[in-house]
């Protein structure tokens, strides 16, 4: 018989910028309705983030760009995000996750989708 899949659901990340003061480098990953877990965004491949009007690339080897820690719990340990360089005092923001995804290990981030990601944001 025929499937069916829960769509993937974008959300706009924020508080997140309002920290950035050039030596932080770790910040909760959360929304309008609040932090996410593991269940929800379980690979950096599942997060766009811009800092400073460059798009950041999840780098898993931890050496570059950002990669995400913790999300073991909502309200002690949400899913974290960390910069390998800290982000300076008042560069500008904005981060876009996908929740509820089939394939977590797959990048969400196509160049079609990267195109129209930049249009709806402004990068």
């Amino acid at each position: 018989g025929p499937t069916s899949t829960v769509p993937d659901q974008s959300v706009i990340l924020n508080n997140i910028s309002s920290s950035f003061n050039g030596s932080a480098t770790q910040f909760t990953i959360s929304d309008s309705s609040g932090n996410f877990i593991n269940s929800e965004i379980d690979s950096a491949a599942r997060l766009l983030i811009s800092v400073g009007g460059i798009v950041q690339q999840p780098d898993p080897s931890q050496t570059a760009g950002f990669y995400i820690s913790g999300g073991t719990d909502r309200a002690t340990d949400p899913i974290k995000i960390n910069f390998v360089e800290a982000p300076r005092v008042g560069q500008s923001f904005f981060g876009v996750a996908i929740k509820s995804t089939n394939s977590p290990t797959t990048s969400f981030v196509t160049s079609e989708e990267a195109i129209s990601y930049s249009i709806l944001f402004g990068v």
